[in-house]
């Protein structure tokens, strides 16, 4: 069966897929370049290659034994030209990198586990088809010529509100012998009712007894009867724009790269391995926290942001990918940072009283005083590797980006949005009171750092 089927996938094409880049690098300086590529712009963040990455998305260990160069190729470039809803996005690869990580993948070769290390010899794709039909394969895959087929599966509308002798145990033993046993039984083991006469057609997932628990309750809930409206949770707007961001983030693997809510952010162990850094300093060269992150921007900048990425931290490796969301994706997750700093969407935008010559000045001194353009690169300036300004936002960008009552709030205590940053505390609070830099401002700080405030909103002017 396995063979039949290999035989009837082998002969599927795509005629959209160019035979001229079919060829591929087999150099040492090609593959040694697509490595460091693969490794640091942000691939791991889903796959696996050895030790390194996660398992988020399949493992890339024997990629090169799996794929044509050609589909690689043309798989990197554009994802969503082969799936239209792959969550799988582009990391902007020029055709030089994008050769050399072909390269690199292509000498992937490790074997599959379970292979047998056979050819698929002498296999009949006809009956291979006909399997395909059998199992349902179709149910998740699409494939040509399917794309009318039913599903094999019975329908689980009403499932939960089936009679045990509706129910078939075949001939099995040591099984409870009501809804409840039926169901953890076919969960957990499809092909245990299977009998000479009923062919199970179920996959086995191989699901343990808790998560199976959980099926159950979940299948036990449908019912062709509505829920009576005491058992109907009420949620409020918020909360949906909460959950509905948390499915998102969830489908892209946000997290992967970014700390969200308190969790993930798990980059930073492949750049710890790879980059040979302690955790401190590794995450200068990381994907930034998303902690108060509705607070932080501005819903409009963000909302372009995700649609469109553009460089904010210079210096670095990794790069925010191109995930070409949906405007009604970009909004959900707009709408969820918001929500989640309770930040009113939409957001009114309230204008900063125009600050005068004299004070803008007095901004722009304090601003030097502090030394912060040792630490932040200016627009366009190349970062050099390793440079202390790698991974410090562009502060011409401030105007558009953030949000002025939160870069007030963001100079008084940076540590309290972000644990562990290099951002200093400029103005140290003693008594509950700011302390100020004297000379300036009168010594008032609650002043000095409005008109540093200023002072950076004038940059992007």
């Amino acid at each position: 069966e396995v063979k039949s089927i290999a035989a009837y996938l082998a002969q599927m094409s795509d005629a959209n897929l160019d035979e001229v880049s079919a060829t591929y690098s087999e150099s040492q300086r090609a593959i040694e370049a697509g490595e460091e590529t693969v490794k640091t712009v942000g691939c791991l963040t889903c796959h696996a290659v050895g030790d390194l990455g996660t398992d988020f998305a399949p493992a890339l260990d024997s990629v090169g034994a799996k794929v044509t160069p050609s589909y690689l190729r043309q798989w990197i470039q554009d994802p969503k030209a082969y799936d239209p809803d792959t969550s799988m996005p582009s990391l902007r690869l020029s055709d030089s990198e994008i050769d050399d990580v072909v390269a690199y993948l292509m000498s992937l070769q490790q074997a599959t586990p379970n292979a047998s290390g056979e050819s698929i010899g002498e296999a009949d794709p006809v009956e291979g088809e006909a399997l395909v039909r059998t199992y349902g394969c179709f149910g998740c895959h699409e494939i040509p010529g399917f794309e009318n087929e039913s599903k094999v599966g019975a329908d689980l509308g009403e499932f939960g509100a089936k009679m045990p002798d509706e129910l078939d145990f075949g001939d099995t033993v040591g099984i409870e012998h009501s809804w409840t046993g039926w169901t953890l039984g076919k969960v957990t083991n499809p092909r245990r009712y299977q009998t000479r006469r009923i062919v199970s057609r179920m996959p086995v997932f191989n699901i343990n007894d808790e998560d199976a628990k959980v099926l159950a309750v979940l299948l036990k809930s449908f019912q062709p009867e509505k829920y009576p409206l005491g058992y109907i949770h009420n949620r409020s707007e918020k909360l949906n724009q909460i959950d509905a961001g948390r499915r998102l983030i969830k489908k892209y693997n946000c997290t992967g790269c970014h700390e969200i809510e308190g969790a993930g952010g798990d980059y930073i162990d492949v750049i710890v391995a790879h980059e040979g850094l302690n955790e401190t300093n590794a995450k200068q060269f990381a994907p930034p926290p998303l902690k108060a992150e509705g607070a932080r921007v501005y819903p409009d900048w963000l909302f372009g942001f995700l649609k469109e990425p553009s460089e904010i931290r210079y210096g670095l490796k990794v790069r925010m990918p191109s995930f070409e969301l949906s405007d009604d994706e970009a909004t959900t997750l707009v709408k969820y940072f918001s929500a989640l700093d309770d930040e009113p969407f939409p957001y009114e935008t309230l204008e900063t009283p125009t600050p005068t010559a004299a004070e803008l000045r007095v901004g722009k001194q304090i601003f030097d005083v502090l030394q912060c353009i040792s630490c932040h690169p200016s627009q366009g300036e190349v970062i050099p590797e390793g440079s202390d300004k790698a991974g410090r936002p562009d502060l011409a960008l401030a105007k558009e980006r953030l949000k002025a009552d939160w870069l007030i709030d963001w100079m008084k205590d940076p540590q309290s949005f972000q644990p562990g940053t290099a951002m200093p505390q400029a103005w140290p609070l003693v008594g509950g009171q700011h302390m100020p830099l004297e000379g300036y401002a009168g010594d008032d700080a609650e002043k000095q750092i409005r008109l540093v405030r200023d002072y950076l909103i004038s940059l992007g002017r």
